[in-house]
């Protein structure tokens, strides 16, 4: 920081604040690289590599951000059995469709003996590994991912690759737009009565509360009414349905507090 405001300290200028809606005027054309030819010289064998503009030499250098150089993918490109004879193909001046290729590969590109596919770096199989575990480090969850490998790389399959690798991580579905749908549970129908009961408070109605108590097996409803939905108040309620009709092997309710009580665990 120190370094910028030593650098903006020699031009005169006044500081506005301006409004994103207002914020109009900084379009595509003030900010797009001039579209002139550059050469690059492959530094491991000493050739001069084909000319290419500035939009896909900017692309080249944000290469150097991953755990790859773009090198390592020129060389490992050349030596991938399909990808090197795509390579082979194109620096033969030959036309990829008429070659018998067919989209997406059809419309790629070479820059420094590296293939690009719209302006993305294309990686060989044995280097995807590196960026996913890369692009998966922050652990911002598939669409975030997705967002950065569209930026700079590609291949056949990527975005099932990194889906693959962000729904195995915990941390990442933290980030998900939704979360992962649960699968309904299925109780198994009960082989007699009263076997299993499903217990709730509703109300109040007309000043009290009504504990509701199903029979899964019959669907037989007892419906109690009481002043206190305490666990005391319902143990006392639930003793008077067991003296009558036996005690269930199961009691299923939403986990509230006058069912998940030490008092009414003991009756359990």
């Amino acid at each position: 920081m120190a370094n910028y405001a030593d650098y903006l300290s020699h031009f005169n200028y006044n500081i506005e604040f301006r409004t994103t809606k207002e914020n109009v005027n900084a379009d595509y054309c003030s900010r797009a690289p001039v579209s002139i030819q550059r050469k690059l010289t492959n530094k491991e064998e000493g050739e001069e590599a084909e000319q290419f503009d500035d939009f896909d030499y900017f692309i080249l250098n944000q290469v150097r951000q991953l755990p790859i150089r773009a090198e390592q993918i020129s060389r490992e490109t050349r030596k991938d059995p399909h990808l090197g004879k795509i390579v082979q193909a194109l620096q033969s001046g030959h036309n990829l469709t008429s070659a018998g290729y067919k989209a997406p590969e059809a419309n790629y590109t070479l820059a420094a003996n590296c293939l690009l596919f719209e302006h993305r770096v294309v990686v060989p199989s044995s280097l995807r590994q590196p960026i996913l575990e890369d692009l998966h480090a922050a652990h911002l969850g598939i669409v975030k991912m997705k967002g950065m490998a569209r930026s700079f790389v590609y291949w056949p399959g990527i975005d099932a690759d990194i889906e693959r690798v962000a729904k195995a991580c915990t941390q990442c579905a933290e980030h998900a737009r939704a979360p992962p749908q649960m699968r309904n549970h299925h109780w198994e129908y009960p082989r007699g009565p009263w076997e299993r009961i499903h217990v709730d408070y509703a109300g109040p109605v007309a000043g009290v509360m009504l504990l509701i108590i199903v029979d899964a097996y019959s669907k037989w409803m007892e419906v109690k009414p009481t002043n206190s939905t305490t666990s005391t108040a319902t143990i006392a309620i639930l003793d008077e349905l067991f003296t009558a009709y036996g005690a269930p092997i199961t009691i299923v309710s939403d986990n509230g507090t006058p069912f998940t009580s030490a008092e009414f665990q003991k009756i359990l």
